[in-house]
């Protein structure tokens, strides 16, 4: 591999050794070391004889934003499903989050929700969110990952796959810091390029036919600012009081790290935003709740906040991976597969998840062979992103002038999701079946079986839904 421009590990702690040691199978390219690339590589470092990374950014010593990741100031919540992922990936990971300051809310009693009615009420045995920003995740999952022993760390633009002769994807091509060419061989390419990669343009330059793909208009527009905390993480909950429609101007306060909130205002369909600190206070004291505005702005010191930092998402998309016609060796995950609304936090998790089917696909690469491996991990990376795609989907339907050219899956969803919320003011079981839905722990069917007194199944239709819609806060807020 001439060329190469290997970069150390920051964050690493040479002192406590590596999680596991080198493998004996085969050399695996891993494109992107974001959250999903650092979950990819280990999933697959067990099964590998050798892993490299590679990362366009220099990747900063600590826990700090990134600039091609200009999401990452922004509220990111780690549902339980991708807790327990990355739990079964890196064993301890949990307990050394909440070392270093994530905070475990469980929902309805520390992921507070107010559905336009009231705030949620609590019950036993809820899933949990787990809170902090998402440079402190990323940092902590870089601390765990870029130990092992068997993963190679390198600097690069990738700028073209390779493909050999049987038409496999048998490494890239890249471009280091320094401008000099990398010319990289692996067995297979991870592709965890993210929301702005060019994944596209990639396998159309290698000749790959085009990935068909379903997308969706949200327009969503967020601004956050981080602020001082005046309650210890003990007594921290998150605040969520999110649009009801026909409104669009939400928030979320969620308790992260170093006694701080990062408040996250959210509007649609081009509303303008506060970009100031001046006017993100002024916002935030108009809430309608002065209980919330109080507590928000308790410690509100008079200079020395950050920047506010903005965002829009007009558009997201799934791509059918599981169906497409994609070269051998080649897996996408992440954001390379489905982009997500963030209003529903989905995700970190479905990147965790995707990593565990990885590596239970990998586990099985000498028993079953590489063809078979490729089918069962893109048929389940897709399956994954699918779900929680249409539930975000469903819950924006919401808004009427979405549902035009919705996918009539997700319209089918949104009439289930009606029931089951106004099924799940009344009950607690159904609450707790909700929850466990849209935090992505149980399949979307699990609404309905055995729930014979929602008088609902999933061949509802789409005018069903015109007089009807989905509880928006309520859907939002169990995430």
């Amino acid at each position: 591999m001439a060329g190469l421009a290997e970069t150390p590990a920051p964050g690493a702690d040479p002192g406590t050794g590596p999680d596991t040691g080198p493998g004996t199978g085969p050399v695996i390219a891993i494109i992107g070391a974001g959250i999903a690339g650092l979950l990819a590589a280990a999933a697959v470092a067990p099964h590998a004889e050798r892993v490299v990374l590679l990362e366009q950014d220099s990747l900063p010593a600590g826990a700090a934003l990134r600039r091609r990741v200009p999401q990452g100031g922004h509220v990111h919540a780690l549902l339980d499903s991708g807790l327990g992922a990355i739990e079964a990936l890196l064993p301890g990971f949990a307990e050394a989050a909440r070392l270093a300051g994530s905070l475990r809310l469980p929902a309805r009693s520390g992921w507070r929700f107010h559905d336009g009615r009231g705030w949620s009420v609590p019950y036993e045995g809820a899933p949990a969110v787990l809170s902090q920003s998402r440079c402190q995740l990323e940092h902590l999952l870089r601390i765990r990952v870029l130990r092992l022993a068997n993963l190679r760390l390198l600097t690069g633009r990738v700028v073209a796959l390779s493909r050999g002769p049987d038409g496999r994807i048998d490494g890239l091509r890249a471009q280091t810091g320094e401008g000099g060419p990398l010319a990289l061989t692996a067995d297979w390419v991870i592709d965890a390029s993210g929301r702005g990669g060019a994944s596209a343009a990639w396998l159309e330059g290698c000749g790959a036919p085009a990935v068909p793909e379903l997308s969706h208009a949200p327009h969503v527009g967020y601004t956050s600012l981080i602020v001082p905390r005046a309650e210890p993480d003990a007594k921290a909950c998150a605040w969520l009081r999110l649009a009801q429609p026909p409104a669009t101007r939400g928030l979320v306060a969620a308790p992260i790290e170093d006694q701080a909130w990062i408040v996250t205002l959210t509007d649609r369909f081009g509303a303008v935003l506060p970009t100031t600190p001046e006017d993100f206070a002024a916002a935030l004291r108009a809430l309608p709740d002065p209980e919330l505005s109080a507590r928000l702005t308790a410690r509100w010191p008079e200079a020395g906040l950050g920047p506010v930092r903005r965002f829009q998402i007009d558009r997201v998309r799934l791509r059918r991976v599981g169906s497409a016609d994609l070269p051998a060796g080649y897996l996408p995950i992440g954001d390379a597969i489905a982009t997500f609304n963030p209003l529903h936090a989905q995700g970190m998790s479905v990147a965790a998840l995707q990593a565990g089917a990885l590596g239970r696909a990998m586990a099985g690469l000498r028993r079953s062979g590489p063809g078979a491996v490729q089918a069962r991990y893109l048929a389940e990376a897709e399956t994954l992103a699918r779900n929680a795609w249409m539930i975000g989907q469903a819950v924006d339907l919401a808004y009427p002038r979405l549902r035009e050219g919705a996918a009539p899956e997700a319209l089918r969803r949104a009439q289930i999701l009606r029931a089951a919320f106004a099924t799940a003011a009344l009950r607690p079981d159904m609450a707790r079946r909700v929850d466990r839905a849209l935090h992505l722990l149980d399949p979307f069917s699990a609404l309905w079986q055995p729930a014979p007194d929602l008088h609902l199944s999933p061949s509802s239709t789409r005018s069903e839904l015109s007089h009807e819609t989905t509880d928006h806060g309520a859907a939002l807020g169990s995430l």
